[in-house]
């Protein structure tokens, strides 16, 4: 399994991202997983339009898709989480969780897509690195056999921990135990 985000896109020069592309490419044909998170933060690229060509090359070669809504919503203008679902469908994406915030996230997996209700939390204090850990949980559950329901589920948990917390980074006291 191999994750990344737009994030790593955007640190890298063109020619870097040429070589990045053609080892996924590889790494596919032997039979890896590609997991990505679109994560757009407009700061960090020259153009959108630079940005937007970066992502669908690199949603082209994912396998798992966990993209934030409001970063597709941005890039590709999807009007709804199902849109953003129907255009990586196309795209060739074999497994999707986009999530939505409080909104909760749609997964589809080649069944119809399901909403997966986010985990209700007294008071968020900082939503600094939830997306990441709800690909944490999401990633972790998938390497452990759970399905993408389930794994998403795991993913909301551990978002809604680190979301009831200052910065992005949490004791492992306060996460859920893992299997919860």
């Amino acid at each position: 399994m191999l994750y990344l985000s737009a994030i790593t896109l955007q640190l890298l020069t063109v020619a870097a991202r040429e070589r990045l592309w053609a080892a996924l490419a590889t790494a596919r044909a032997r039979g890896a997983r590609v997991m990505f998170d679109s994560n757009y933060r407009a700061a960090g690229w020259e153009s959108a339009e630079l940005a937007r060509d970066a992502v669908r090359r690199t949603w082209e070669l994912t396998s798992i898709a966990v993209p934030t809504f409001s970063d597709e919503h941005a890039l590709f203008a999807d009007p709804t989480p199902a849109a953003t679902v129907a255009r990586l469908r196309e795209w060739g994406v074999a497994e999707i969780a986009v999530k939505d915030g409080g909104n909760g996230c749609v997964v589809w997996d080649g069944a119809p897509p399901v909403l997966v209700p986010a985990v209700a939390v007294e008071s968020t204090v900082d939503t600094t690195a939830a997306g990441d850990a709800f690909n944490a949980g999401y990633l972790a559950a998938r390497l452990d056999g759970a399905d993408p329901r389930t794994a998403a589920a795991a993913g909301h948990a551990i978002a809604a921990k680190v979301i009831t917390h200052p910065g992005a980074i949490v004791t492992d006291e306060s996460l859920p135990p893992r299997g919860a």
